[in-house]
């Protein structure tokens, strides 16, 4: 199940990627998303009149307030207006005594969250959220509320206020972002994401270098720098050195990362020794995910104007939108890779090999190829687990994956099928080949010694192979070459264990016997 951050973090990537027109549904439907969002019944949109400074639009959910009592006594929303500044409430009248006013009685909510809507320095309107069963979750996650709040300012000041009111940039501002956003979901390589969000940042501020170190997972840093003009390597280091000791002091990691460390995106414009340095300042924006500092991004500025203000909005939603998408993207390759190996062993996972399974089939089926399949599984396997337990059964597994790796050709396809059933896939081999790759992996597991810390002693223990071959036994499908397998499994297994047998052994004992009782 979702975080409520995770949760946080979709909706501003849904909102960001969405092009919304004017109209009646727009409001209503972002109000409910909220409501749910925050596991509440009530929850508001409140748009500010910038020439009078009143309240002239609100948008509701869970419960309805007549128009002419927008503005009547509702200290809470003036108050955040006033200072721009979030008021988070689990009991107002404890916490806020000064705020409860009729309106306040009225609507009848002790518990609510309300933040404002900025562009630039300017208050456009409020979000409230009433009825909050967990202050202390907003408390915690408020970094990521506020990017979200962000988001939604941006799309609300171009779609529903009037074009006088809405600030001149935010029209250009939220085609940037939603472009940025489209760029990013195309993309699968990190580099390329890095790239991209460095050439935006180059084209609207002044800034002549980017630093970016993210880690999502722990001791797993990445760092990448990219630079807008040719710059000293001096003036490189400089820069990474001060985005590190900011990472390092928010993060509390001890590595120090150099040029060597990081990927560099522009290598031609970093020139050679000192020289002359270009930017005025150094500025770094931390991110944070899931409650904790998962990104940094400093920038080399070359001139203070233009980066503050609603400037810097676009450049907070951007970088934003960039680890976000690194995130996933390093989510998926992990996700990916895991399901891809079996952990205990180092080999293929079943899932995996299945797929490995159907692509060599495929092409053996196309281009008359050979292809072996053996079917390994340990002797015995239950009786270890009981007599010496789990770990020591994980443990010997994990030692028969290895030899299984170190002996095998670096074409074969090897995997953990399940338990203590191990599979292999051999290419381009017929079934003598499988047959004499089969008895090598039985002798080596079979003279191999086993050590048992349960016990202090070396353990000797063996393997039975089944084996079947694409040429020689002309399967319909990888689930019969594999059935083939299995069988001459359970002909080894029957007929003592520690021994490979192959389908055609046992084709040719099913004739003999069928001929002996005819």
């Amino acid at each position: 199940m979702a975080t409520f951050n995770e949760k946080l973090l979709a909706l501003a990537r849904r909102l960001v990627r969405l092009d919304p027109r004017r109209g009646q549904t727009f409001m209503p439907r972002l109000v409910r998303q909220l409501a749910e969002l925050f596991d509440t019944d009530r929850a508001s949109i409140l748009l500010l009149d910038l020439r009078k400074r009143r309240f002239s639009r609100a948008t509701f959910t869970g419960v309805r307030i007549p128009h002419n009592r927008f503005n009547e006594s509702n200290l809470t929303s003036f108050r955040v207006t006033e200072t721009g500044k979030p008021i988070i409430a689990s009991d107002i009248e404890r916490e806020y005594p000064d705020l409860v006013g009729p309106f306040a009685r009225t609507y009848k909510t002790g518990s609510f969250a309300c933040f404002p809507m900025l562009i630039g320095d300017s208050v456009i309107g409020i979000i409230s959220i009433s009825n909050l069963k967990k202050t202390d979750q907003v408390l915690k996650s408020i970094k990521n509320i506020e990017l979200l709040v962000g988001v939604i300012t941006q799309i609300v000041s171009v779609l529903e206020l009037p074009a006088e009111e809405s600030p001149r940039s935010a029209a250009r501002q939220i085609k940037t972002v939603r472009e940025f956003a489209g760029e990013m979901e195309s993309l699968d390589e990190a580099d390329k994401m890095v790239h991209i969000y460095s050439e935006t940042v180059f084209r609207n501020y002044n800034v002549i270098g980017l630093a970016v170190i993210v880690d999502f997972f722990g001791a797993d840093e990445h760092a990448w720098i990219a630079l807008d003009t040719p710059v000293s390597t001096e003036e490189v280091q400089n820069v990474l050195a001060n985005i590190t000791d900011v990472w390092r002091e928010k993060t509390g990691s001890e590595t120090k990362l150099g040029l060597s460390d990081a990927t560099l995106l522009d290598p031609d414009r970093v020139l050679p020794g000192g020289g002359h340095l270009y930017s005025t300042s150094i500025k770094a924006f931390p991110i944070v995910l899931d409650q904790k500092v998962s990104g940094i991004v400093g920038a080399a500025i070359s001139s203070e104007s233009g980066f503050s203000g609603d400037h810097l909005d676009l450049f907070n939603l951007i970088t934003f939108q960039l680890v976000v998408s690194l995130r996933n993207l390093f989510l998926r390759t992990k996700h990916a890779s895991s399901e891809m190996q079996d952990r205990l062993t180092g080999l293929f996972s079943g899932r995996h090999f299945d797929e490995l399974f159907r692509k060599e089939f495929e092409r053996c089926k196309r281009y008359k190829g050979n292809l072996g399949l053996l079917v390994i599984d340990v002797d015995h396997f239950k009786d270890i687990n009981e007599t010496y337990g789990q770990d020591e059964g994980d443990r010997l597994l994990s030692e028969i994956g290895r030899i299984i790796i170190a002996n095998a050709r670096s074409s074969d396809v090897l995997c953990r099928i399940r338990d203590d059933k191990f599979g292999a896939l051999l290419p381009e081999a017929n079934l003598k080949q499988a047959e004499m790759q089969a008895e090598r992996l039985r002798n080596f597991i079979s003279n191999y010694s086993f050590y048992s810390s349960k016990s202090k002693l070396f353990k000797k223990a063996t393997v039975s192979v089944g084996i079947a071959s694409f040429s020689d036994h002309k399967p319909e499908s990888t689930e019969q070459l594999l059935e083939f397998a299995d069988t001459a499994l359970y002909f080894a297994k029957r007929n003592g264990r520690n021994r490979i047998t192959s389908y055609s052994l046992v084709l040719n004992m099913l004739l003999s016997e069928g001929g002996k009782k005819a």
